[in-house]
């Protein structure tokens, strides 16, 4: 028989949307402390562009206070040299310009997890490129280079920043790469744990996948996606308390419906393999209320009622699922039912559509040659 939790659980939908999700009530005093550190770090990864990651989590208040006073008297120094040389009118447009644009996205105002984010910096850091390309124009000259020699400086610059940028493009090939590479540069980073632990699903390595949603859970236990991961992976690999414990965390945790709803299902998908069917109606019921466009909801629900022998409910279950969408689960579940009501004709019927949909479905095939044997003979 088709397994309920192979036709109705619902895994990895989406990917953490770290950036979306919010640092609840952050301390100004560590929001001001990363955006002075932050105004340093973009100037250098603006000069030297290694360590660049998808992702940088917010320190919160790990961030050591010598990191936040050495960027704050570098960025002092900048001022007042600028100041001191404002006859040179590129230099305070220019350091003006990267200042004030990076203000609405520097983490005064926190939207999001991040704590800095490289695409933040594309405007800004126009400044600092009018800053040094109007000074190299002026001073220049002064060395006395051949302009030979002032072309030769130029493309060695120019190759050694494509080089940099070759490699770091080679990082967004897949998003194993993407992660993998982000938690190098990057530690303590549950956003890029819990992304990783997706691209190993999708790879089908589940057993690589499980130790960085852990990671994950462990590092963000206020995110609700990753224990949403975690859990779905250990329902796979049949760890069935801990995934229940995960879902629950979920359920009491997440602002998103959608997600809760999703738990509700793969609970009730849990306590049908524990064979606690009363349990797993209930969450499946939970899951209808909350999302009732909710395909493999209705195949559950309708599985477990089948199993209780409740018949005309799973009936009307599996109905409204096939006309919900064209799944072959749902015909086959149909199919059952039929069998169960003594309807052979229309069992047969409902196995030919999932037939049409999955022609490999071998269980659906061998029933419905069965059913025509019987009607035959």
């Amino acid at each position: 028989m088709l397994s309920i939790a192979s036709a109705v659980i619902a895994v990895y939908t989406q990917r953490s949307a770290g950036a979306l999700g919010s640092v609840a009530a952050l301390p100004l005093g560590q929001r001001l402390n990363n955006a002075i550190y932050s105004y340093l770090a973009y100037i250098l990864k603006g000069i030297w562009p290694s360590r660049l990651a998808v992702f940088y989590p917010h320190p919160e208040g790990s961030l050591a206070p010598w990191k936040v006073i050495a960027a704050a008297l570098v960025i002092l120094l900048i001022s007042a040299l600028v100041w001191r040389e404002r006859k040179f009118k590129y230099l305070p447009a220019g350091w003006l310009w990267y200042l004030g644009t990076l203000v609405p996205v520097i983490g005064i105002i926190q939207v999001g997890r991040q704590a800095m984010a490289d695409r933040y910096a594309y405007i800004s850091l126009l400044g600092l490129f009018v800053m040094a390309v109007w000074s190299i124009a002026d001073f220049a000259p002064r060395l006395r280079l051949s302009r030979e020699s002032q072309f030769a400086l130029a493309a060695m610059v120019l190759c050694l920043y494509a080089a940099f940028s070759y490699v770091q493009i080679g990082y967004w090939h897949d998003s194993l790469t993407l992660f993998t590479h982000a938690l190098q540069v990057t530690p303590d980073n549950g956003i890029a744990e819990d992304n990783l632990g997706t691209a190993y699903v999708e790879m089908g390595l589940l057993d690589k996948a499980l130790p960085h949603y852990a990671a994950a859970v462990r590092l963000s236990p206020e995110l609700s996606k990753p224990h949403y991961n975690l859990a779905t992976v250990l329902l796979r690999e049949n760890r069935l308390d801990e995934a229940q414990r995960e879902y629950e965390i979920v359920i009491k945790s997440a602002s998103d419906e959608q997600e809760i709803a999703q738990a509700h299902n793969n609970l009730g998908v849990l306590f049908a393999q524990k064979n606690q069917l009363d349990n797993a109606l209930r969450e499946f019921d939970a899951a209808i209320r909350m999302n009732p466009t909710g395909l493999n909801s209705f195949i559950g629900r309708g599985s477990v009622e089948y199993q209780m022998g409740n018949l005309d409910a799973a009936l009307a279950d599996f109905t409204h699922a096939t006309q919900m969408a064209p799944s072959p689960a749902a015909y086959f579940w149909l199919g059952r039912t039929f069998e169960g009501k003594g309807d052979i004709s229309s069992a047969i019927r409902a196995y030919e559509d999932a037939l049409k949909i999955a022609p490999g479905f071998a269980e659906a095939r061998d029933r419905a040659n069965f059913l025509r044997s019987k009607t035959q003979n």
